[in-house]
């Protein structure tokens, strides 16, 4: 029985091993994942700053010219109702009615 524990004694050391890097990197793991936890997701930011490409125009001109221009219909114009009498010289009934 002491010939078969001296000699594989060495697995028991190896596992034993094992378990404590194991222990030792969830520990280390836990220790980063709170300090990164820990950090602003959106530090503030200085508004004041005005960034400016390499051709030196700054993005909040940019900004303003996409929004003018409406790009995407994000504030659609109001629909105008047809005034009666308007047109063609006929009434507003005939305006909206289907041609044949």
């Amino acid at each position: 029985m002491e010939s078969i524990a001296r000699r594989y004694f060495w697995i028991v050391n190896l596992l034993l091993l094992t378990v404590i890097a194991l222990l030792g990197a969830r520990v280390l793991n836990n220790l980063l994942a709170e300090k990164i936890v820990g950090l602003p997701t959106h530090p503030k930011v200085d508004k004041t700053t005005v960034r400016v490409d390499a051709n030196g125009v700054d993005g909040a001109s940019w900004a303003r010219v996409i929004n003018e221009r409406n790009l995407f219909n994000a504030n659609p114009p109001e629909p105008v109702e047809p005034v009666a009498g308007e047109g063609e010289g006929g009434s507003g009934a005939e305006a909206t009615a289907l041609p044949d």
